[in-house]
């Protein structure tokens, strides 16, 4: 936090005529229509106690993670030839692609790429069907037929009409699915009882290799310092000024040797109180275990804010007060003015 005690004589200036900061909050309260029912006239008597500069500041931080697994990947082995098998290596140091070149991604909050590491390539017997080529039917659980479950006994029942086409008067027919036989030809084995394995295609070997994942996503968190106090000038409103200026910005390559106090080398004059906070959201919203920081944006915004503290003449010993923010103090900010509309001496009453 940035402060500073005016070194204007307020009293005096207020002496000669209207001061320019009431000026701003009469214009604010009676452009309000949520104060319609606020009595003004007590401010033509109030007078300002002090006026203090203080410094609001917004943090913008985002991270990019990136997060790496690995998968095995297994196909026919039709007996090509093998590139020479190398063991996993370790997969964040021994593989290197390329990686985003802006912190915050285009798009969506994360991408994906899948990279086949085609020297861990190798041949092995397939686990599937234990190096048989083929596994049991699933259909007829190596049988090469199931039974029928349309009929009993070969037949489906009917009627004993004499003139029915479908059974004669017989009460019943032959099963048009089984032929009678009350059993079905499995179609999937052709009575084999047994189909070619699916992973290895019945060449009783696979061609084994790692698939590597990466995953980049963002990371964004948002702190506040708001004069070293969060009643001045509420957060919602810190966030939302258009009068806010960029007084620093980092956006670049991210390593594990790197600490967040280091990018703040550059920048004069930043609260410590902001830095800790910085430091703070960093340690706890990006710094897990789940993958490594590879870049960092941090975009600290400042607004200027004057804080008044004023008073009226019946009531000299209660002190209020109301912001002014902006490069050019044109914005207002009070929630605490006293007077409503009531009855008895002025017309004036204390919430």
């Amino acid at each position: 936090m940035v402060e500073y005690e005016s070194t204007s004589d307020t009293d005096l200036l207020l002496a000669g005529g209207d001061n320019n900061a009431l000026t701003k909050l009469r214009t604010y309260l009676i452009n309000n229509s949520n104060r319609s029912r606020l009595d003004l006239r007590p401010l033509a008597h109030a007078r300002v106690v002090r006026e203090r500069n203080l410094s609001g500041y917004i943090a913008h931080l985002s991270t990019l993670r990136e997060s790496r697994w690995v998968s095995e990947t297994k196909a026919p082995y039709f007996g090509d030839e093998v590139i020479a098998h190398r063991a996993l290596g370790n997969i964040w140091d021994d593989y290197q692609f390329d990686q985003p070149t802006t912190t915050l991604l285009d798009g969506g909050k994360f991408k994906e790429m899948v990279y086949d590491l085609k020297e861990t390539q190798h041949r092995e017997p397939c686990s599937k069907c234990q190096s048989l080529g083929q596994i049991k039917c699933r259909e007829c659980f190596g049988f090469g037929d199931y039974a029928c479950e349309k009929c009993q006994q070969g037949r489906i029942e009917c009627c004993q009409f004499t003139l029915c086409r479908r059974c004669m008067g017989e009460g019943s027919y032959i099963c048009d699915k089984c032929m009678g036989r009350m059993r079905i030809i499995c179609s999937t084995c052709l009575t084999r009882g047994y189909i070619p394995c699916p992973d290895c295609a019945g060449l009783r070997f696979v061609l084994v290799w790692t698939k590597l994942h990466i995953r980049w996503e963002n990371h964004e968190s948002v702190v506040a310092l708001n004069g070293g106090n969060s009643n001045i000038l509420p957060i919602s409103v810190l966030k939302n000024s258009s009068e806010k200026s960029i007084c620093f910005q980092f956006d670049d390559k991210w390593n594990t040797t790197q600490t967040i106090n280091n990018i703040f080398d550059t920048c004069w004059g930043l609260s410590h109180e902001l830095q800790a906070n910085i430091c703070k959201s960093f340690q706890t919203q990006h710094n897990d275990k789940s993958g490594r920081i590879i870049r960092l944006f941090c975009m600290i915004e400042w607004l200027h804010i004057k804080q008044i503290d004023y008073t009226f003449g019946q009531k000299p010993g209660n002190i209020y007060t109301f912001c002014l923010y902006g490069d050019h103090e044109n914005e207002v900010y009070d929630n605490q003015y006293p007077y409503k509309s009531g009855g008895g001496g002025c017309g004036c009453t204390v919430l």
